[in-house]
């Protein structure tokens, strides 16, 4: 096999001189122990090849007093300093594993995103948990047996070569005492090897948990508390380890002293009769010697070897400390720099043609990408410069200290934390009161209603308690605590329907922050102050209506999203056809893998989602499967009053394209108010949610006194609004019509799943 092919191949010296190289650089920063190691392990040797000499002088000549006495000490000392020497070796091996685990982190971390799927996280995986483990054996292997093995095999042949006759020595009456030994430790021993598993499974989910989440890592600068994480169970699995490495090094203790019992009773025997036991012993004991040294070489090779293939694995020798300070450290946790102001930043972008774009501050640009990618990888600098760059006040973005810009992608994900602490890895000093205050401004303080702990309860591994928009809401909540000049997004479930979009960016937008988000709505760009237009060659920056005026491509990429990318949904059969495409046309399309939660029980019932492709489980709150909606099927009740919380979860059960409609925008979609342009339907909603809006109120909507006025006299005009005795506006007859007819009710029902 690999695993010691390359070993063998250079002889018995090959494997343990390619792990003596690599970790060199360890054993160097930690020269000290290094040093009390090898002189423990040394005197133990040394203890061991006295004991022979002390026997041989006990039965050759008269034994006097310092040799009776210097006999019992060395087999006093003899076992403990063994002992000694074997937990001294595991201290050492562990530390020389920490460093390597955390390096490996940190390779990991420095990864592509892209690169991180799930054909490279079990090998990314392995190389953070099980090849450092090898690497910790075969250390461990090379100063507590390969080194003092070897010793006492050329001590114990040179000694030998003194006596000619060999034999050998039956110590049956030491085999009840050394069971006696084994089966006190060996539960306690498969204990401690269980609980170290579970130890080292923790990390390992931490690792897998950490790539999950890569994208919000680096988005909002939460790469250190993820390094912290990770140090937390290294340090538990060092313990845990220890603890084996102990119980392991007890069983040595026990079988030395049950062993050296034993020779004390021949060497006895052999001392009152004075027969031919007296050159026997001697021998006998240089003869133990050489097998238990040579005994432990192969094991101690092999272990050597898969230590040097995981070596390798792991990218060789590290050089310099792999303990980055924001790793290691336990009491740094990220605080906002109070210095840090949001009012004014300038933002600028250079094009990949090196033109500069100037945004305006406190703008919300809507990013559009004619290939229809998510496009904020080259305002964080997770790309090379040439494919675009972001200026902040004169400074690229991605080298200013702090957290100046921080972005929120699709693909981010929370981890097994609490919402608490995934708050307080960005403010620590943000209690229970003020965390709850901001997620309600994002739209999650239902979360405080978590069971079992609420904001205090770990949410899973990667999050998995929360729903996919729930995750992303909480960490539009961290980049607020960030304090950043710019916030950049993903294409988000909290942004996708435009009515409720618009609530999450002024929340965002507070403090004149920029905000630049990832969409492919045509309404969000046309509500956008300005759209950021990415092509191939070039990028433009204006408004929606300025860019269809000016760029032929970006009309066709809306002409694109316009026409949809999903087949006939029965759901919708018995809408009628002007409502039937209002409602189309405010559908988002969302992608979920298997397992991924669509929404949850007890979140508010706020909208109702198609199946295009695959299978989404409905279940209870008791975990059963309720039902099984697959492709033209619906879930979703939105018969529920608006505050009401849902009485079910929706899962995907394989890889699934949903599309989905939020309830205000199903609703006015059936009234019939969704076919005006942006302006008028502003003015059309407020009346309907309010019952009647004064002119003056519809004006200020507006911000443009004529224009304004201009609006109301056509909706006046069309039928859509009227004007009663004192002035103010209400519902016209047509919207009214259209509200009271049994579409909207008849289609609720269907979607309710009667």
């Amino acid at each position: 096999m690999s695993d010691h092919s390359s070993g063998a191949s250079r002889g018995w010296l090959g494997a343990p001189a390619a792990v003596l190289a690599a970790v060199a650089p360890t054993l160097r920063r930690r020269r000290g122990d290094v040093v009390v190691t090898m002189a423990v392990l040394i005197a133990g040797v040394t203890l061991s090849t006295a004991v022979p000499k002390f026997v041989k002088a006990l039965l050759h000549h008269h034994p006097t007093a310092p040799t009776i006495v210097g006999f019992l000490v060395v087999l006093a000392l003899d076992p403990f300093v063994n002992y000694a020497g074997h937990l001294r070796a595991a201290h050492l091996a562990l530390r020389v594993g920490f460093e390597f685990r955390c390096q490996a982190f940190a390779d990991v971390m420095a990864s592509s995103p892209a690169a991180v799927d799930s054909s490279t996280r079990t090998t990314a995986i392995a190389n953070v948990v099980t090849d450092v483990d090898r690497v910790e054996h075969g250390v461990e292997a090379l100063v507590a047996w390969l080194a003092p093995g070897a010793l006492r095999v050329v001590i114990a042949l040179a000694f030998l070569s003194n006596f000619s006759a060999t034999a050998a020595l039956l110590m049956a009456a030491a085999i009840p005492l050394f069971l006696t030994v084994e089966a006190r430790l060996s539960g306690r021993l498969v204990a401690a090897d269980a609980s170290r598993q579970e130890v080292a499974d923790g990390v390992a989910a931490t690792v897998d948990e950490s790539l999950v989440a890569l994208p919000s890592g680096r988005g909002l600068g939460l790469l250190p508390w993820f390094g912290r994480r990770l140090t937390v169970g290294a340090h538990h699995l060092d313990e845990v380890s220890l603890e084996r490495h102990r119980l392991e090094s007890q069983l040595h203790l026990g079988t030395r002293i049950v062993a050296l019992l034993g020779l004390a009773g021949v060497t006895a025997l052999g001392a009152w009769q004075h027969d031919g036991v007296t050159d026997l012993v001697p021998a006998l004991l240089y003869v133990e010697l050489a097998i238990v040294g040579l005994e432990s070489l192969p094991a101690a090779l092999r272990a050597l070897q898969q230590a040097e293939a995981s070596i390798g694995r792991l990218g060789g020798t590290f050089a310099e400390s792999v303990l980055d300070a924001s790793v290691t450290r336990h009491d740094d946790v990220a605080e906002c720099d109070p210095d840090t102001t949001t009012n004014g930043a300038r933002l600028q972008l250079v094009d990949p043609t090196g033109t500069l774009i100037d945004v305006p501050s406190g703008a919300w640009v809507v990013v559009v990408d004619h290939a229809g990618e998510e496009s904020a990888s080259w305002l964080t600098g997770a790309v090379p410069p040439a494919l675009g760059q972001a200026f902040i006040d004169g400074q690229d973005a991605s080298r200013l200290p702090g957290r100046p810009l921080v972005s929120v992608g699709s693909g981010a994900r929370c981890v097994d934390a609490s919402i608490l602490d995934h708050l307080g890895a960005l403010d620590a000093n943000i209690d229970e009161p003020a965390a709850l205050a901001l997620l309600e401004r994002l739209g999650v303080g239902h979360l405080a209603e978590l069971a079992d702990g609420g904001l205090h309860r770990p949410i899973g591994v990667n999050g998995q308690m929360l729903s996919i928009g729930e995750q992303q809401r909480v960490l539009l909540t961290m980049s607020l605590l960030a304090n950043p000049k710019v916030i950049v997004t993903g294409e988000l479930r909290p942004l996708a329907d435009p009515l409720i979009a618009r609530s999450v960016i002024d929340e965002l937008r507070g403090d004149g922050r920029t905000v630049l988000t990832s969409v492919s709505s045509p309404e969000l760009a046309e509500a956008s102050d300005l759209v950021l237009y990415l092509t191939a060659g070039s990028w433009h920056l204006g408004t929606h209506h300025e860019l269809l005026a000016t760029v032929p491509s970006y009309v066709e990429h809306r002409h694109r999203a316009d026409a949809g990318e999903f087949g006939e949904l029965g759901a919708l059969s018995g809408v009628g056809p002007l409502e039937r495409e209002a409602i189309r046309r405010r559908m988002v399309t969302e992608r979920y893998e298997a397992g991924d939660t669509i929404y949850r029980h007890g979140t508010p019932a706020d909208r109702v989602v198609f199946v295009v492709a695959g299978r989404v489980e409905i279940i209870d709150a008791e975990g059963r499967r309720m039902a099984l909606v697959g492709p033209g099927g619906a879930c979703g009740d939105l018969r529920l009053t608006p505050g009401e919380r849902r009485s079910e979860t929706a899962r995907a059960a394989e890889a699934v394209v949903v599309r989905t409609v939020g309830r205000r925008a199903w609703e006015q979609g059936l009234a019939g108010v969704l076919d005006a342009d942006a302006t008028e339907r502003r003015i059309l909603l407020s009346v309907l949610r309010q019952g009647s809006l004064p002119i003056e109120a519809a004006v200020r909507l507006v911000g443009d006194n004529d224009a304004a006025r201009g609006l109301i006299a056509n909706l006046l005009a069309s039928g859509a609004l009227r004007q009663g005795e004192n002035g103010d506006l209400t519902a016209g007859s047509s919207a009214r019509r259209t509200a009271s007819t049994g579409i909207a009710r008849d289609a609720l029902d269907r979607l309710g799943g009667e």
